[in-house]
């Protein structure tokens, strides 16, 4: 469950002393330091996935699953303004997957992908192995590197991605430059993305933040450290390991 706004203004209120009173103001003060906050959650996560300490799927309120029909270069454009997420990390790709409705209708394919709102990912047989951009280059050369082209045979073959990246040049994309590219060719066929989406920012009082509510005591902690940042009276700092500790322990 998320956490409601309301909840961390109301305990930052009587930590402050200021229950009933308009010495803090949510557009002026709570807002861009709740905000804050959220930020600093994000980058402690951030650390905590570098050093294998934390896994995104914990944090189950900010994954989902989409679907995208491939372009005819047999890549997907992850336009954030169509999904209607940002993109944070991304946990898996799965192509040739299955959804429901179980018989989409498919169109030929395009110079550009096609996300699927209108469908949801149900199965796949697959999942890609993330490539590194040396490694791409060897899967037209070597049948043994994941996502190599020399593979007919459809019991052995295994699929890659490679990382977005601006193809543009040639082409013009109508909603989106960057692009994560699939091999085997998936041309037209029905792509599945399963990532973490960046939690929303805070615009209004009556708003939730998408983290567990195990965070709570976290972003008061920090709303109340950048209100006392804007009042100058205690400096900047990174997130310590202690700090880093004690969100491994609320998520575990």
């Amino acid at each position: 469950m998320a956490i409601q706004v309301q909840e961390i203004v109301d305990r930052c209120n009587m930590m402050l002393d200021a229950e009933n009173s308009d010495r803090y103001l949510y557009e002026q003060d709570y807002r861009p330091a709740i905000n804050s906050a959220i930020q600093y959650v994000v980058s402690a996560f951030n650390s905590a996935f570098e050093q294998n300490k934390l896994s995104p799927e914990s944090l189950k309120e900010l994954v989902r699953t989409r679907v995208w029909q491939a372009s005819t270069y047999s890549r997907v454009a992850f336009d954030a303004t169509i999904v209607g997420d940002n993109l944070w990390s991304v946990l898996a790709v799965y192509p040739k997957c299955t959804t429901i409705p179980t018989s989409p209708t498919i169109a030929a394919a395009a110079d550009e992908s096609v996300y699927r709102s209108d469908v949801s990912f149900r199965d796949s047989n697959y999942s890609c192995h993330r490539m590194t951009s040396e490694g791409w280059t060897q899967r037209n050369l070597n049948p043994f590197v994941p996502g190599s082209s020399l593979i007919t045979c459809d019991d052995l073959v295994t699929y890659a991605y490679l990382d977005p990246c601006d193809y543009t040049g040639g082409y013009t994309l109508t909603n989106n430059e960057f692009e994560f590219e699939i091999s085997p060719s998936v041309a037209g066929e029905l792509v599945a993305i399963r990532y973490l989406k960046l939690p929303v920012e805070t615009t209004a009082i009556g708003d939730t933040i998408e983290f567990p509510q195990s965070l709570t005591n976290m972003i008061v902690d920090k709303t109340l450290y950048y209100i006392s940042v804007k009042q100058g009276e205690i400096p900047l700092y990174t997130a310590t390991e202690r700090e880093l500790n004690n969100l491994i322990n609320l998520m575990s």
